[in-house]
């Protein structure tokens, strides 16, 4: 089904991208450009780095704070 896999490609971009905007400092004009300089990457470059800020996203979200 090609709407389920949308979704799912979806959810797992979302993690990446959350991290991604606490990298920015939470301000979405520097990502924005982040988003923007990432969709300029070559296509395995730019899956490489969302793999890599998805498992810095859910790392940080596994870890509480102390």
């Amino acid at each position: 089904n090609p709407q389920l896999a949308a979704v799912t490609t979806y959810r797992d971009g979302v993690p990446g991208f959350q991290a991604l905007l606490r990298e920015q400092g939470g301000d979405l004009v520097a990502f924005y450009r982040a988003v923007e300089a990432l969709g300029e990457l070559p296509a395995e470059e730019r899956q490489a780095r969302l793999q890599s800020l998805s498992a810095a996203g859910l790392a940080a979200l596994a870890v509480p704070p102390l």
